[in-house]
């Protein structure tokens, strides 16, 4: 997953910014983890930090890239200065109707690895808007990670962007590239959208498009990845997890595309 670690290059705010949310989401995060006493998050950051904060009592957070973590230590230390930028204040006023308080005092944050000591004392784990940077081998090694961390009735919550329909990522991706005359074929295969090279030849061909372009389609991007339903299901069986729930919640990075939330809990073996 080197390509992750353009992260590196993002300020706090702007960072924020990539990741929208919504109350649906906000709301479904609330259900599955409010009064846990321990939560994991993978991909620290600064995104939905100051929400998972106020659900438990502890929150950990797993990242590989050193600079994501700094972003989160500056968030909790200057997070007043912040709070009216969206999405910071969409969550700020959701945690005010739930009459719940962020709580930054209990956040451990680990550089690439949990610790094995806090294996299975977790109630709930979130993977938020990091499987479309992954392949579907790395996913697969979250999902048995998951196994490990959570207790026996924990919940995993995480996004993925899904093919297999008209505003599925790899259409929308593929729509902007017609614009300028590229087949989909010389920038997405396998479900890999090569984001570099559609915004190399945006920025070559339509300088004006490229520009409108550049931030909802987030063209610094090395690649973005979608994977059938089908598929994720099968992992998530395979890992011996039951999917509690699966709904399409569109907001995160590409809030215009289709994009699954799945609640996982653990097999129950008779």
């Amino acid at each position: 997953m080197a390509e992750g670690r353009f992260y590196n290059k993002v300020n706090l705010l702007e960072e924020v910014q990539r990741y929208k949310t919504s109350n649906e989401f906000l709301e479904l995060l609330f259900q599955e983890f409010n009064g846990s006493k321990r939560l994991l998050t993978d991909g620290v950051g600064s995104r939905l930090l100051t929400t998972m904060s106020a659900l438990t009592n502890e929150l950990y957070g797993i990242d590989i890239n050193q600079g994501s973590i700094e972003r989160a230590e500056e968030l909790i230390t200057s997070w007043r200065i912040y709070r009216d930028c969206e999405p910071l204040r969409t969550e700020f006023k959701f945690l005010e109707s739930k009459g719940l308080n962020v709580n930054f005092n209990n956040c451990h944050f680990y550089l690439i690895k949990l610790p094995t000591r806090l294996n299975g004392l977790f109630d709930g784990e979130l993977a938020s808007e990091l499987f479309l940077h992954l392949t579907e081998k790395e996913i697969e090694a979250f999902l048995k990670g998951a196994g490990y961390h959570l207790k026996p009735e924990g919940r995993f919550v995480f996004t993925a962007y899904v093919s297999g329909n008209e505003n599925s990522l790899d259409e929308k991706f593929a729509e902007l590239g017609s614009k300028i005359g590229m087949d989909k074929s010389e920038f997405i295969e396998n479900g890999v959208i090569d984001i570099k090279k559609l915004a190399k030849s945006l920025k070559k061909q339509n300088h004006e498009l490229y520009e409108t372009s550049k931030r909802p389609f987030w063209l610094d991007l090395e690649r973005a990845r979608v994977f059938p339903e089908k598929n994720l299901e099968e992992l998530c069986k395979r890992h011996d997890f039951d999917i509690k729930s699966k709904q399409n919640i569109n907001c995160g990075m590409f809030p215009f595309a289709h994009r699954l939330v799945y609640v996982l809990s653990k097999c129950t073996k008779l």
